[in-house]
C-alpha cells in the first residue's frame, strides 16, 4: 500500500537525515584539513601516499602502543602505568630521526617495520583545544580555556566528531529538540 507523504512528514524525515549526517560531514572536513597538511610536499613521480585515520570508538591504550625508551622517560612511563607498563622485553625498538628512541608494543612488528622503513609515522598526544596550551601549569591553574571534559573519553569522541570542544551538545539534547519523527523506534518510512 502506497501512502502519500505529507509535506510536514517529509520535512521531519529530512531533518532526521540532516541531523544524522552532521558527524559524518565534520569528520570529512577534518580529514580534508589533514589531507591538506599531509600534501605539503608533492609525492615523487609514481609514489602513492595515503593518510589513514583510525577512529577507535572503544579506545586504544596508546601509551602502550608507543613507549618512550629514554631511561628517564621510560621510568615516568613505568611509574604512571603501574602494573600495565610493558617491560623492555615486550617492546620493539624504533629509531625516530632527531628524537629520543621509542618502542612499539611487541604485538606490532609490522608497524615497527613500516616505521623503520619510512612508510609509517606516529602523530601522538593530539586532541581538541579551544586555545593553545603550552604546559600543565596553565591547565592546572585554569589560565587557559580547555575542552569540556578534557580527560573524558566520551567527551573527546563527541569533540572529534563535531569539532566543537567547548560544549556537550549531545547531553543537552532533549525530546523537545529532536525533530518530530526522528525516534527510530516509532517512526516508519513510507
Amino acid at each position: 500500500m502506497n501512502t502519500p507523504i505529507s509535506r510536514r512528514r517529509f520535512l521531519g524525515q529530512a531533518s532526521c537525515a540532516g541531523v544524522g549526517s552532521i558527524s559524518l560531514l565534520n569528520t570529512l572536513l577534518n580529514l580534508r584539513l589533514a589531507q591538506d597538511v599531509a600534501a605539503v610536499t608533492a609525492p615523487a613521480s609514481g609514489e602513492y601516499r595515503a593518510l589513514v585515520c583510525l577512529f577507535l570508538s572503544g579506545g586504544n591504550d596508546s601509551f602502550n602502543v608507543l613507549v618512550p625508551r629514554d631511561p628517564t622517560a621510560y621510568a615516568t612511563y613505568q611509574s604512571s602505568r603501574s602494573n600495565l607498563a610493558l617491560t623492555p622485553a615486550q617492546l620493539i625498538d624504533i629509531h625516530p630521526i632527531g628524537l629520543p628512541n621509542f618502542a612499539v608494543h611487541g604485538g606490532m612488528p609490522e608497524v615497527a617495520n613500516l616505521f623503520e622503513t619510512g612508510k609509517a609515522a606516529f602523530v601522538a598526544n593530539v586532541g581538541t583545544l579551544i586555545e593553545p596550551v603550552q604546559n600543565r601549569t596553565q591547565v592546572a591553574q585554569n589560565l587557559k580555556r580547555v575542552p569540556v571534559g578534557l580527560y573524558s573519553h566520551s567527551d573527546q569522541i563527541e569533540q572529534w566528531q563535531t569539532s566543537v570542544p567547548n560544549t556537550r551538545r549531545a547531553r543537552r539534547r532533549s525530546a523537545a529538540t529532536v525533530p518530530a519523527g526522528c525516534n527510530t523506534k516509532t517512526s516508519k518510512m513510507p
